[in-house]
């Protein structure tokens, strides 16, 4: 049986979707379709984080320091 996907993990699909829907980003994509054009370790992939404000409204937070990605990276 599936577990059910986290409340937090559901919201942070959903901002990536509404994204797509308003055709500011691209559909996502499976890390083996990556591995596939790129090759392995050749892609980076920036986590994100869900931050709660004092209203209680949710944020989607793209964390680029865990991935280790700054001003010095250049995406080719």
């Amino acid at each position: 049986m599936r577990r059910p996907i986290e409340k937090e993990a559901q919201f942070l699909s959903d901002s990536c979707e509404k994204e797509v829907g308003k055709e500011v980003a691209l559909r996502g994509v499976p890390e083996s379709a990556l591995v596939a054009k790129y090759g392995k370790r050749q892609f980076s992939a920036i986590p994100c984080f869900v931050a709660v404000q004092a209203c209680g409204k949710k944020r989607r937070i793209d964390n680029a320091k865990k991935s280790k990605d700054n001003q010095a990276t250049q995406y080719t």
